[in-house]
């Protein structure tokens, strides 16, 4: 018969302490976290056969034959490989732009849907002779200070006005809310360009801008001339250029503006841009 005090003692007992998850750096060869079907990245669940051959969920769903081995033929079917699961699910990896500021460690079977959307993704500088490249916010940043381009904040939602002078023709707009970087530059013949400077289109959100261009009023009538165009935004890794395909250039440059609607002898153009976040 228990006494009270191993009653006592009994309902006193803890768990040990668990050990804190302490991360280390190792340096593993990629190939060995690869689907030897598919090469792929190892996702769980994993599968293996009873001699150890390995196989992803998606290609172990594919298999013709799930009760013998593709590999060995050996018989005996598939079993998930948890230990395997749970290496793959804590192995990390950091974004091959943190060089360019990207904070991110992702699983590596996660790195193939990252790396297309990374917003740190690099640009490259338009200026000739300089090889500036980096993020977006670098290379703003670059743009300001070293070659002197004109910045404009902005609020999505809100138009700014913008006097662009024929011997500066670009200016940089960076919104208040995000730090979104996007371009205003006049090319050959007035084309307006606006463009969202990023290499990565996929990384998001994307947006809607409307922009239009004002003349002098006409001194019979009174009346100013007045062109505009709404359009998608395009993106572009290169400061000042419209886009990276054609389709993207045409709507990119949508708004040419007549030479009579230039304004003084600086030849300046006044334009009035609004820019919206597109809805998902």
């Amino acid at each position: 018969m228990e006494t009270g005090e191993q009653k006592n003692s009994k309902k006193a007992r803890v768990d040990p302490p668990v050990a804190p998850l302490v991360p280390c750096m190792v340096s593993i060869d990629k190939a060995k976290f690869q689907c030897p079907v598919c090469t792929h990245p190892l996702k769980p669940p994993i599968f293996q056969c009873a001699a150890g051959h390995l196989a992803c969920g998606a290609c172990h769903g594919q298999l013709a034959d799930k009760e013998r081995c593709y590999r060995c033929a050996q018989s005996g079917g598939y079993s998930r490989n948890f230990p395997l699961e749970d290496v793959v699910r804590s192995t990390r990896a950091m974004c091959p732009y943190v060089v360019f500021g990207c904070p991110s460690s992702v699983p590596l079977y996660e790195m193939g849907d990252h790396q297309p959307k990374c917003p740190h993704a690099p640009c490259r500088c338009p200026e000739p002779g300089c090889a500036f490249f980096g993020s977006p916010a670098w290379l703003s940043y670059h743009l300001r200070a070293t070659h002197s381009w004109p910045v404009n904040i902005i609020d999505y939602g809100k138009a700014c006005q913008l006097q662009l002078p024929a011997s500066k023709p670009r200016c940089l707009l960076v919104a208040m809310e995000d730090g979104r970087v996007f371009v205003v530059s006049v090319g050959a013949h007035r084309a307006v360009s606006l463009v969202s400077l990023r290499a990565n289109a996929a990384a998001g959100p994307h947006y809607t801008c409307k922009m239009s261009a004002s003349g002098s009023a006409a001194a019979a009538s009174g009346k100013v001339p007045n062109v505009s165009v709404e359009m998608e935004v395009p993106s572009s890794a290169v400061a000042g250029e419209a886009a990276a395909t054609d389709t993207e250039a045409k709507v990119a440059a949508a708004l040419v503006v007549p030479r009579k609607m230039l304004h003084g002898p600086s030849k300046e153009l006044h334009l009035n841009v609004r820019i919206d976040k597109a809805q998902t």
